[in-house]
């Protein structure tokens, strides 16, 4: 096996891997499926065949799929190295000032109203424009270039990618309301 532990992980019986890939210079990733490996060709650089097991998007991706009936165990460690976009408090703090307070913009939802001192100043922050889709530092704009949502406004609006509008989830909840 080869001598960094992270790699042998991939590698264990029965390992299941998610698999992203990009093609030439575009900053997008492309969600392939769940993975398993079969034994690399060599120590270094190792060339390994992937065989797809699954390629079912799911909407918590570190959540193991199990059959019906079997023990389940969770818990385990998996080290992952993610990229991390540094956000500017000062702008998250004139985005939210700019709508009038923490108020979702979508929902009209706002802890404090509903929970008290426990909820208040609490609110998501979205970028229109997803940062990992810019790839690079920029100057962000905090009444063009974000939104303050709800947390449930906000999984909704990451339900696809791209994301969706915020004016498209606003519709899906005025049609809910109308229908109901």
């Amino acid at each position: 096996m080869h001598k960094h532990l992270g790699v042998n992980r991939l590698f264990q019986l029965n390992a299941v891997n998610h698999l992203f890939t990009k093609v030439g210079d575009s900053s997008i990733f492309e969600y392939v499926g769940q993975v398993q490996a079969q034994l690399p060709e060599s120590e270094g650089p190792i060339r390994v065949l992937w065989n797809v097991v699954n390629t079912q998007v799911y909407d918590y991706p570190d959540e193991v799929q199990s059959d019906a009936g079997q023990t389940f165990f969770e818990g385990a460690t998996t080290q992952v190295l993610v990229n991390k976009y540094e956000r500017n408090t000062e702008a998250r703090k004139a985005c939210i000032a700019h709508y009038g307070g923490p108020t979702c913009q979508i929902c009209d939802f706002n802890f404090f109203d509903k929970y008290g001192s426990e909820g208040e100043g609490l609110i998501h922050v979205h970028h229109l424009k997803p940062l990992a889709s810019i790839g690079e530092t920029y100057q962000v704009n905090p009444t063009e270039d974000l939104i303050p949502v709800c947390p449930n406004c906000h999984a909704m609006l990451h339900r696809k990618n791209p994301p969706y509008l915020p004016k498209e989830i606003g519709a899906m909840l005025l049609k809910t309301c109308l229908d109901n």
